[in-house]
């Protein structure tokens, strides 16, 4: 997943603790569902949850979603490249969140990559593993 500094600064920076409750929103594969599962421990809740919208495109919500990750995209393309590059623009995430009502608390860049040229899929072996990737704190007002 990622190299254990960068998992301990992200952990830090989601401010989840023994006992929270997190929603994990499209989980692709469960990574984050597990890691947080271990930090909430038995005292906390981990949902993950797949929107209706995606759900029924496929039998295999999870593995669909895996098309809609949270690699970054190129400014301005918001979802037009989350089918063939597997990349979402970073404002878009943010402007679907905020008009659920929630509030961007924090964003890390503890994930992101500069010399991403963004036009690359994510699996591609020439960026697999080191794309730009970002990660927002929103909460509940």
């Amino acid at each position: 997943m990622y190299d254990q500094s960068k998992l301990v600064e992200l952990i830090r920076f989601s401010r989840v603790d023994v006992g929270a409750t997190v929603v994990d929103v499209y989980p692709g594969d469960g990574d984050w569902t597990r890691v947080f599962s271990d930090v909430v421990g038995t005292e906390g809740r981990v949902y993950s949850f797949v929107p209706a919208e995606v759900a029924h495109f496929k039998n295999d919500p999870v593995g669909l979603i895996r098309k809609l990750a949270d690699h970054a995209a190129a400014a301005g393309v918001g979802t037009s490249n989350a089918q063939s590059l597997h990349r979402i623009d970073p404002a878009t995430v943010r402007e679907e969140v905020e008009a659920a009502g929630f509030v961007l608390d924090a964003e890390s860049n503890v994930l992101a990559n500069k010399d991403d040229p963004h036009s690359s899929k994510v699996f591609d072996p020439s960026i697999k593993g080191e794309t730009d990737r970002f990660a927002y704190r929103f909460v509940k007002p």
